[in-house]
């Protein structure tokens, strides 16, 4: 339900796009528009357990109020505009966060399924005939990368699993007086904020501003 959830595909994955966006574009100032639909109005009745593991039940069902998909316009504070699309039902999509950016020297583009590898294009980098985009493989140098690879080499690759452990030594290193936290829950405060503004662009048909 809305109430108790708080928003579907915007808040639950969406957090982490709008995240992503944040550190690689800028900060979000508008969202612009917003489409959040709701395409399977019932689902099985929660039947115990938590999160993930929580189970369904099989004869009990309840009305869905939350989205499926959401379609957002944004504007950044470094003047970039920006698509986000976001969906919980992509039937035989898997589990994937994906970025790409366009600007006025090349592009870059990142998938989450392939969490060590970065494509990468930049204008006048190489000759003509091998100045297309390259994909560069992870390696010692990337962060998190040495500390969480089964080998520190480049072309041993890292996926979402290794990405918990980086998360976790790092707290760790921070309660041992070794480091601090690089994202710490405050920095969550202006994507929730984003998210509440494209709620209510979606509610009120026009553009909202992040506050």
């Amino acid at each position: 339900m809305q109430e108790q959830s708080g928003g579907g595909a915007l808040a639950d994955i969406g957090a982490h796009a709008l995240d992503t966006v944040r550190h690689v574009v800028g900060e979000i100032t508008e969202v612009t528009s917003a489409q959040l639909e709701t395409v399977i109005k019932d689902r099985p009745l929660p039947a115990g357990g938590i999160g993930h593991s929580q189970k369904a039940s099989a004869t009990e069902r309840g009305e869905v109020t939350n989205d499926d998909i959401a379609n957002l316009s944004v504007r950044t504070a470094t003047g970039a505009i920006g698509s986000i699309t976001l969906s919980r039902i992509a039937l035989g999509t898997p589990n994937d966060l994906g970025i790409e950016v366009y600007g006025t020297r090349g592009h870059a583009r990142f998938s989450s399924a392939s969490m060590d590898a970065l494509t990468v294009y930049q204008a006048g980098s190489e000759e003509p005939g091998m100045d297309g985009p390259r994909t560069v493989a992870a390696g010692p140098a990337f962060p998190y990368f040495a500390s969480t690879a089964a080998m520190p080499g480049r072309g041993v690759g890292t996926g979402y699993g290794e990405a918990f452990m980086a998360e976790i030594q790092e707290f760790v290193k921070a309660l041992a007086g070794m480091g601090e936290v690089t994202n710490p829950f405050r920095d969550a405060i202006p994507t929730m904020r984003a998210i509440s503004a494209a709620q209510a662009c979606a509610a009120q048909g026009r553009p909202v501003a992040v506050e």
